[in-house]
Order: C-alpha cells, then structure tokens, then sequence
C-alpha cells in the first residue's frame, strides 16, 4: 500500500496536493524509526517528526542546513567552514566543538553516514527524497555510538513496479547584489523492467548559486579583486534499483554521487555588505564529491522479517583551500584535506530481525559492524605546518528492544539494551614525504553498554502520553605523544585516547488529534546531561583534545498543525530550553580558546535558547481545474554564545510562497529571506567590529532571494 505522508505538528501541507485531503481526514502518518515495521506517529512514543517530499519542496527545504536551522525544534548549526563543510546540533549536542566523530546520526535509508573523527554531516541535497524521519535525544540503544543528540533519517524514493514515472522540478531565482542567476533543474525517471517484478529509478538534479561577495586583498578601501565571488555549484545523480521476485523477498540496490565546487568561502569578514577582505593573493575554493553504494534484503518468514543493510561509502576528496583565521596579507592560505580524502571509506553491515505485527509482543534484535578509514591533511605554508593523520576504526555491536502491550495495548512497557566495542587507532605524520618526518601512532579499545527504557499509554487511538529514558556515546578522539606534551604547557593533563563522552536523557510527552478541531499536537519536556564532553584546546604549538566537563540542557518541544477553515492551515513548531555546564575541568576550560571561559552555571557554547518556526498557508480551487495555493513563513532565530564570548544576534527569516497547479503541473513564485537579513548564523572566531581583521569568520543568511518554480509530475 502507498503511504502518504504529512508531518504532525509543525507541518502544513501548502503544497500543490495535500491540503483538501488533510483536512477532509487528517490523514496517519507512520514511522520507521524504531526498526520494528511501519508504525503510526500517534502510536510512536518518541520524539520524532516525519516531514514528507510534499512538504520538504513547499517550505523550499532543499539541503540539511535548511531542515536543520528551519524546521526542528532544539536544532542548530554547530559550525560551519564551507559551503559543504557543516555540523548540526540537537539538544545541546554542539557545545563540546565541532570535533571528534558525529553526535547526531544521518543515516541515508539504511546506511549510517559516519566518518571517525568528524562530525560533519553528508553534504548531499534534499532531491528525490521520499520523506525524512528526524528523532530527538539519544537513541543509543537502536542507532550506537553517534547518536546523542538524535538521528535523521533520509528515505530516498524506490522504484514504481508497475507502471512508468516522470518527475521534473525547475526553478529560477533573483538574489539580492548576485552577479547572476541561480538556477535548479531536477527529475527522476521510473522505469518497470518486469512488472510487478524488476524496477529502475534514475534521479539526478543540478544547481547553481550566483556568487554576491566580494574579496578584498587587503581591507575596503581599496577596490575588490574579484566581484561576486563565492558561487557555488552542486550536483548529485542517484540509480536505484529495486527486485521482488516473491511476495516475501525484495532486494534494493542502490548508487548515489554528490558533491560541488565553491569558489572562495562561505566564511566572511563582513556580512552586509558581504566581503571577504584581507584574503591577499589567495585564491579560495572548497571542492567535495562522495560515493554512496548501498543494498538491502528482506525476507518475511511470518513472524519476523529479517533484513540485512548493506552499505560502502568511498570519497573522491574533500578540500578546502582559503584564509586562516590569523594569517595576514600574503602570507599564504591554509589547505585542509578534510577527512573527505581519497582512502576515506566506510563499509558496514547491519542485520536485524523485527517481530512481525500481531500478538502483544514486540522485539527487534540486531548486529551491526563497521570498518572505516579517514585521512586528514592540514597544511599552513605561514607557520610551516603540514600534517597528515589517518584515524581507523572497526567496531562492533548488539542491540535488542522488546515491548509488550498490557490490558489491550493501553500501557506498554519497552527496554532496550546495546553493547558496542571499538578497535581504534590513528597514525599522525608531520611532515608528509620527508623521511625525517616525526611519525606517531597510538590505539584504543572502548565497550559501552547503552539502555532505554520506555513506557507508553494509549487511552483511545488519537492519544499517546509517554515517558523515554536512554543513554547515548560516542567513540574518544585520539591524539599524538606531540600534542599530549603540548597540553602540558598550558597545565592541562593529556591523554592519548580521550575518555568517550556520554549522556542520559529523561522525557515526557503527549502527541494526539482532536479530530472535532481539526487540530494535531505534539509536546514534550526533557532533562539531558552530557559527561565528559570532548573539545579542543589550542595550544602553542599544535591543536589537542581534552575532556571539559559536564553539561545539562532541559527544554519544551511544541508542535502544532491546526486547520480551522476549509482551506486554511496553521502550523507551528518550537522549543525554549536552558542549557548550561555543569562542572568543568578549569585548565582545559581556560586553554580552549578565546576569551570565553565555560563555567558551572554559563551558558553552553552553539546552543539557541529557543527556536520556533510558524506556517500560515491556503488552498482554494479557483474554477477550471485550478487551484491556488501560498503559504506565509516565519522562523525567528535566537542569540548564541562562541568560544570567544560573543553572541550571533537574534534575528527572524521570513519566506512566502504563491502559486496555482492544474492537471499534473504547479508554477509557484517563491520568496526567501524577504527581509534580507544578513545573521550571522554562527561566528567563528572573534568578531571584531574592524573589517580589515581576518580573525572575524562568520556566516550568515543567503540574501533576498525571488524566483519561480515550475514541477511536473506523471505518476
């Protein structure tokens, strides 16, 4: 059966369908998330949000940092060094830095997006997705190591088995001081090879983003050396295959490239109006490409379906070319080779067994293994640093829930258990190709133990209340004897494996439909605590690591999705939360760079204390097979401390779209940022009001932005 998604809460379906229907019967929604089969939402005793393709092109949400900063309550962008370079946080997960291996987990259908020692999330686009199901808290049971802060989950489209698909999506835009256009073409192709039996889907999509700063050589004063500088283009190109020979069986194979190229960087010195100045003869760029194969079996044996994921994630490269934040004029830029690099892979396997539906008793029970490689290379010409680490990992893991449904399924009792053992180790050498080369080495062998327990109450069947608890990890950063010693003069204690840091959440919720009111909610309250939080520490040599502390963040989600009028559709989504340290280790504090010392009581680094976003959208047919649609959007932005004291202000984005569809067609005009504000989202060092300094990195909204959209659908 085809499922129709629309999101609960903060979703409003202002697309081109949906809304008449969703009103009509406020149709369910179902989840993946907890492994077990298709569950519906309402049922689902969990934090999670399901936002489908339908609502993902309405809100204009076309890459990871859109969902993230416009659409999740409690979620922010960490750090952001590229275009493609970018880390995320939820519920406080970003306040340690934006080091070590991921703290929120991505996972594309089945394969787990993860690269030791990074925490930078996949750089692909929102193209030919199916929905995506994005979880709050640690969900360390079902998800291991990574998933602290939550999980988001990217279900990509399959192939139709019966008969022929088309879809096309087109647009372009005006941006505000753009040296051109930006322009998106996309489509997706459905083809049965045997009906019923064999299907191919092919999807790709190209985009183009007009570059609207200007690079200066030294400070503004003097004329700019390149106009319109920082554009950007992407592209991706996805080949499914999917094979249902029986009723029980089916096979999905899968290949999926994406990547880009920016000129200079997303980091500016100025915001309004946009520069990059004291950037000398350097000539920036950041370049990313990645590699994606994946296949996944299921077989039905009636009272449980066994499936096997299978995934081997490679990477042609990822560099990043540009200024150093304390690199004068003409002194050269730095050159990373983010862990991106060629001998950068991921290959593992999960195989699972999930009870089938019927009868009060629910389990899963599941083995996971990786085997994955990084290689980093940081290379500073000015201060004669050049090195190149490479950080292996093979780990391993067990996991199993079980639920049991008491007096009629109305209170349902879950726990959780996983056991996860990591053999990791890392070989540092600092001065690449010289024989003389200092070459260091080191390993490490953790084993966490994770839990969950969970107890839902279901009084009728548009009413879930529940209460989650669970525990989340993640893997130690390693470091070198040099940056141990070099810890040592600035009086903190180092060590070769850092402890892994942990944490443990507790949460109430209720999620339901007042179906007289046409009115879907979801709110919960949480309480999390991090321990041993890992970040970096400059020293005067070379970047290490150490453990800071503790922290703790307790907040309230808020999602609503009201549709009064025939037509009309009111959403909104929120949280407020207060996130701070708990204790802290005081030399690693003072030594972890700037002028911001993190404290018992102060507020926790990259972490908003509110996020909202509220919809107002309308549907009306208009006489002769069309239809009208727009939908109105606001998404305040709240202040956020950095590691040098300093607050990116508050700061609201608002997005309007207006179109009509007929027949299997929709023409939209589309408005973003209509305010041109300019942030910044987040800041990286010191934002000294001088311009001409190149210590102050920040990055902001994209300006203006007006255009059109033109999609196709033959289904």
């Amino acid at each position: 059966m085809r499922l129709r998604f629309i999101l609960l809460g903060c979703a409003s379906a202002m697309a081109f369908t949906g809304i008449a229907a969703a009103q009509a019967e406020l149709e369910t929604v179902v989840v993946t998330a907890a492994k077990g089969g298709a569950q519906k939402l309402l049922e689902s005793p969990m934090s999670v949000q399901v936002l489908s393709d339908v609502e993902l092109k309405a809100k204009h949400i076309t890459d990871i940092h859109d969902l993230i900063t416009t659409a999740i309550p409690g979620a922010s962008e960490e750090e952001q060094i590229g275009v493609f370079i970018r880390d995320y946080a939820i519920r406080g997960s970003g306040a340690g830095g934006g080091i070590g291996d991921p703290m929120i987990g991505y996972y594309v259908d089945e394969t787990a997006w993860s690269i030791p020692n990074s925490q930078m999330a996949p750089s692909l686009r929102i193209v030919d997705i199916d929905h995506v199901e994005v979880l709050r808290g640690p969900y360390g049971t079902l998800y291991g190591q990574g998933a602290m802060g939550g999980i988001m989950i990217f279900h990509t489209k399959s192939p139709n088995l019966d008969h022929i698909t088309v879809n096309a999506d087109v647009s372009a835009a005006t941006m505000q001081n753009a040296g051109g256009l930006n322009y998106t073409a996309e489509a997706a192709v459905s083809i049965p090879l045997v009906e019923g039996v064999l299907g191919l889907r092919v999807s790709g999509g190209y985009d183009y983003q007009a570059g609207f700063a200007s690079v200066y050589a030294g400070d503004m004063s003097a004329p700019p050396v390149a106009r319109h500088a920082n554009d950007v283009r992407q592209d991706d190109l996805r080949a499914v295959l999917l094979w249902r020979p029986l009723e029980k069986f089916s096979a999905r194979l899968q290949y999926w490239t994406f990547g880009g190229y920016q000129n200079y960087s997303t980091q500016m010195q100025s915001l309004s109006p946009a520069a990059l100045t004291n950037w000398g003869n350097i000539k920036g760029y950041e370049y990313a490409r990645s590699h994606l194969y994946s296949a996944t079996l299921e077989y039905d044996f009636d009272f449980a379906t066994l499936t096997s994921a299978s995934s081997y994630l490679r990477t042609g490269g990822e560099d990043l070319y540009a200024l150093y934040p304390t690199i004068g004029l003409d002194q050269g830029g730095a050159k990373q080779g983010l862990p991106y690099r060629p001998g950068t892979y991921n290959a593992q396997e999960e195989l699972r067994l999930a009870s089938a539906a019927g009868g009060p008793l629910h389990w899963v029970v599941g083995m996971f293994y990786q085997d994955a490689r990084s290689n980093y290379w940081f290379k500073i010409p000015a201060f004669g640093y050049n090195t190149q680490t490479t950080i292996n990992t093979k780990n391993w893991s067990t996991y199993g829930e079980v639920s049991y449904d008491l007096f009629g399924g109305k209170l349902v009792p879950l726990v959780g258990l996983r056991y996860f053992t990591d053999d990791r180790s890392f070989n540092t050498n600092d001065n690449p190709g010289n024989p003389a080369a200092n070459i260091a080495t080191g390993s490490t062998k953790p084993s966490v133990s994770t839990w969950r327990f969970n107890l839902s109450y279901h009084p009728d069947t548009d009413m879930t209340v529940y209460f989650n608890a669970g525990t989340g990890f993640r893997s130690p950063i390693m470091q070198s004897v040099a940056q141990v010693e070099a810890l040592k003069s600035v009086n903190v204690v180092g060590h070769l494996a850092l402890k892994p840091d942990s944490n443990i959440s507790y949460e109430l919720g209720i999620k339901g439909r007042l179906t007289g009111f046409n009115l879907d909610y979801s709110a919960n309250v949480y309480w999390l605590a991090y321990k041993n939080f890992q970040t970096g520490v400059q020293t005067p040599t070379v970047a290490a690591f150490a453990n800071l502390g503790t922290a703790r963040t307790e907040g309230i989600d808020l999602q609503l999705n009201w549709y009064p009028l025939q037509g009309l559709t009111l959403g909104f989504t929120g949280n407020i939360n207060r996130s701070v340290y708990g204790q802290v280790d005081p030399s690693v504090a003072a030594a972890s760079g700037g002028t911001y010392i993190a404290k018992p009581g102060g507020q926790m680094l990259n972490t908003p204390g509110y996020s909202a976003r509220f919809d107002a959208g309308y549907e009306t047919e208009i006489g002769n097979g069309y239809t009208f649609h727009t939908n109105a959007a606001a998404v305040p932005m709240a202040k956020r401390i950095n590691q040098f004291g300093k607050y990116s202000h508050a700061f609201t984005l608002f997005n309007l779209t207006a179109g009509v569809s007929f027949d299997k067609y929709n023409i939209e005009l589309f408005g973003e940022n209509l305010s041109d504000e300019r942030g910044p989202y987040y800041v990286r060092t010191d934002t000294d009001p001088a311009l001409a300094s190149p210590k102050v990195m920040q990055v902001g909204p994209n300006p203006r932005t007006i255009g059109i959209r033109a999609v196709a659908n033959f289904d």
